[in-house]
């Protein structure tokens, strides 16, 4: 049985999901951001990630690596994609790359990932819309150095989730790593 040791998880802000997701023809002069920022402890996320694939990045000042993670969509096993977490330049965070064009299948409309309607401009009309007030994405490390990638949308716990093993957490509107001791099943957050 596959055991949970750790889950990331991010609140999305309007901008977040702007930038992933915004209707085609709306930036003016180049692609804009195409990332999803993530804004935590960079040891608490290298150690999170130690199950992945790293590789230097000559361009940082700061001597980080990329680190990149295969990672299966949680209630679907056969979707499985990596997720690449690179330094930010300049910066002391990390950012999940490539969101734009080769999000992970477990955060797109197919799993009922919300979507910015081609009416909205900005990232204020997504927040007017109300697209992500609960909207949170997760990583799962289980004990097997398995990866699995999900999301929730909703202001209270999935009625199928376990119960008083600290899920809860997930809520809290924070970027994060919560470690799990003692581990808890997946099978708590399927």
């Amino acid at each position: 049985m596959s055991m949970i040791e750790s889950i990331l998880y991010k609140k999305m802000n309007p901008g977040d999901l702007w930038n992933i997701d915004r209707p085609p023809g709306t930036v003016e002069g180049g692609g804009g951001q195409t990332y999803i920022n993530l804004k935590i402890d960079q040891a608490v996320l290298t150690r999170f990630l130690q199950y992945g694939t790293r590789s230097y990045k000559p361009t940082d000042h700061l001597s980080r690596d990329v680190i990149k993670i295969s990672a299966i969509s949680l209630g679907n096993p056969a979707d499985v994609e990596l997720i690449t977490f690179d330094p930010r330049p300049g910066r002391n965070d990390y950012r999940i790359t490539n969101q734009h064009t080769l999000r992970h299948p477990a955060w797109t409309s197919r799993t009922g990932f919300p979507t910015v309607p081609v009416s909205c401009k900005s990232a204020e009309d997504v927040d007017t819309l109300g697209l992500v007030n609960n909207l949170v994405i997760f990583i799962v490390r289980t004990d097997e150095q398995r990866y699995y990638a999900g999301f929730i949308n909703q202001s209270t716990m999935p009625a199928s989730w376990a119960t008083g093993v600290g899920l809860q957490i997930l809520l809290s509107g924070q970027t994060d790593v919560i470690d799990f001791v003692p581990k808890i099943p997946l099978s708590s957050i399927i």
